[in-house]
Order: structure tokens, then C-alpha cells, then sequence
């Protein structure tokens, strides 16, 4: 993990992988992956690199156009990943297999996107035990309770990552998260990284009232989710920071982008 790890390269030559996953975001940080992707296979080109996430799932054949690049992952990975890896190792034929792309001869193939996962709570939990928590949880606690957003906003990728459809953990999962991240290390701060954390009302206050009040909390939303009983709710705690999807304070930019809402709503907030 390039964002807590400086020695990529020694563990590269440490492990000597037969496999190497990247998953990155469009913009700058891309070039990261893009000099480690080339570092190894240039020392090891018969490892086989796997690129998923966000920029991969929009840009599929663009990123498989890469030479340092053998396959791709498009859309959630839980499924995916693994069938793309038995499939390898069992030298399958990986047509048969939904959401990646692959070459052949040097042609870029892409097979049919995977099924969503639409029951997230069957998901497994976070295995805390394979990483160094200290490095993970000394600050906040990250968690991602729900998938995607219903909302139209252009320049999103949940327009054709997510298609505009909401999954969300039930709170008595998300419970479950929670504690079994806490038998690892003590949450300072919870950090709801959703997209749009509080879609389904009735969810979001269910797992603020289990969340300790002297607690740090962060998360995403909209303006139009804020009313008086999120206020008050939300207030309880040490501190909140709310990542509001505002964008822009022109009526006419708004309207471009699809945002659905208004200067004069934002000053206003629920009111």
C-alpha cells in the first residue's frame, strides 16, 4: 500500500510474486502504479499483473493497452478477483469469465460485466489479522457500509460503475464491522467512506446510536439529506466532519453538472 509503505521495490524483491494486483484512481497518483507496474516486469517479467478499481472499470481497453499490464478487473473485485485467479492458475478459459479483460495475441478482450453483489452483508469481514493495524487504525477507522449513490451527478463515476443504484450494509452488520475492528485496535475516529453515507435515513441514525458520543466521526452526503433530526443527531458527537457534495455556487454550473440542487438551497440547508 503505497499510501503507508516507501519500500515497494524490496518488497517486490522479497516476495518475488507470481501475481501483482494495482488498483488506482484517475489523476495524478495513477503514475505510482504505473512506475511500479513497469519496475516489475522489467525485473520479473513473467509476473503476471492484474490492474482493478474506479479508473480501470471506466477505461478497460485503454489500461489493458498497456504492455506492462496483462489483465484488468472491471466492477467489484470479491468475485471477480478470485475467479481471474483460479482461472489463471488453472489455465481456464477466460472468456468464461464476467468482468475482466484479458489479451490475446496482443488483442485486447473484455467479457460481460459481473452481477453486483446485492446483498453486501454477506460480504466477509475485514481480515485485520493480515495487515499491521497500527498502521491502518492508530488515527481513524475507515469503513465502507454501502455502495454507489441514486443521484445523477455528470461528472461521477458512480453513473456507469454503480448506475446509479444504492447497496447498503444493514446496521446490524455494520455493528459487527465495528466490533470486530475494535478487538484489533481502539477507534479514535470513525470514517464512513461511502459515497452517499446517509441514502437510507433510518440506517444512518441506526449506526450513529451505537457509535460512543465522545467519538470523532467523518462521512459523506448531500445537502438535501441534512434536516433537523440529522442535525441533532450528528451534534452529539466529540466532532463530525461532513463532506457535503456542494461542487459549485453557480446556479448555471450546477445545472451542467446535474447536481439537482440550487445556490439558494445550499445557503438554506434543510430549512
Amino acid at each position: 500500500d503505497r499510501n503507508i509503505e516507501t519500500n515497494s521495490k524490496k518488497i517486490i524483491h522479497l516476495y518475488k510474486p507470481d501475481i501483482v494486483g494495482i488498483t488506482s484512481l484517475t489523476g495524478y497518483m495513477i503514475q505510482d502504479g504505473i512506475k511500479i507496474s513497469k519496475y516489475i516486469k522489467y525485473n520479473y517479467p513473467n509476473t503476471k499483473i492484474i490492474w482493478g478499481g474506479v479508473h480501470v472499470s471506466i477505461l478497460p481497453k485503454n489500461t489493458l493497452n498497456e504492455n506492462y499490464i496483462d489483465y484488468v478487473v472491471i466492477g467489484e473485485g470479491e468475485k471477480t478477483f478470485i475467479d481471474l485467479l483460479k482461472g489463471i492458475e488453472d489455465n481456464r478459459d477466460l472468456s468464461l469469465i464476467k468482468g475482466i479483460g484479458y489479451k490475446v495475441d496482443g488483442m485486447s478482450c473484455i467479457t460481460d460485466r459481473q452481477d453486483p453483489i446485492m446483498n453486501l452483508d454477506n460480504l466477509p469481514l475485514i481480515p485485520w489479522h493480515l495487515i499491521n493495524t497500527k498502521k491502518y487504525l492508530r488515527y481513524e477507522t475507515l469503513f465502507i457500509t454501502s455502495r454507489g449513490c441514486p443521484h445523477r451527478c455528470a461528472f461521477c463515476y458512480n453513473e456507469n460503475y454503480n448506475y446509479r443504484k444504492w447497496r447498503g450494509m444493514s446496521a446490524d452488520r455494520v455493528k459487527k464491522e465495528i466490533d470486530h475492528a475494535e478487538q484489533y485496535h481502539p477507534i479514535n475516529r470513525y470514517r464512513f467512506d461511502d459515497d452517499n453515507f446517509s441514502v437510507n435515513k433510518k440506517r444512518f441514525h441506526s449506526i450513529l446510536n451505537f457509535i460512543p458520543k465522545n467519538s470523532s466521526l467523518y462521512f459523506s452526503t448531500r445537502i438535501e439529506y441534512i434536516d433537523e433530526e440529522f442535525c441533532r443527531h450528528v451534534s452529539e458527537f466529540k466532532d463530525a466532519f461532513i463532506f457535503l457534495g456542494i461542487e459549485s455556487g453557480d446556479n448555471e454550473m450546477l445545472k451542467k453538472m446535474k447536481k439537482d440542487i440550487t445556490v439558494d438551497k445550499i445557503r438554506r440547508g434543510y430549512i
